[in-house]
């Protein structure tokens, strides 16, 4: 999913949305997968 899509879904500005998610991808629990234009983000698998 991008920014974008997440935040028309929950109808919360994509700043708000963007702010988050820099602080999932530096605690490295999403990563970015993909173009600019056509990528998303994804969750990381964490192994126990």
């Amino acid at each position: 999913m991008n920014a974008s899509m997440i935040s028309k879904k929950l109808n919360i500005q994509f700043s708000t949305i963007d702010k988050h998610i820099r602080v999932l991808l530096k605690l490295n629990l999403i990563e970015r997968r993909g173009s600019k234009k056509t990528g998303g983000y994804y969750t990381i698998i964490q192994q126990k």
